[in-house]
């Protein structure tokens, strides 16, 4: 169901679809991670990366070690 202010269904899945194949969807999303990823880095504290093996999956996932100041 749609708001009462949009074109009919068809027209707004047609757009959708022509926006998903050229790719425009994936561009925006990347984009989106892109400046995510840049203002999660500015806010984390500096570190040695590292990664640690994810026991479930048995995938490794990136971690953030901060060395101690003694």
């Amino acid at each position: 169901m749609l708001p009462k202010d949009y074109p009919p269904r068809k027209t707004v899945y047609d757009h959708y679809w022509r926006w998903n194949q050229r790719g425009v969807w994936e561009a925006a999303l990347d984009e989106i991670n892109e400046i995510h990823r840049k203002e999660t880095a500015k806010s984390q504290p500096q570190g040695k990366r590292t990664n640690y093996p994810l026991a479930t999956t048995g995938i490794a996932m990136p971690r953030l070690i901060v060395a101690k100041c003694v």
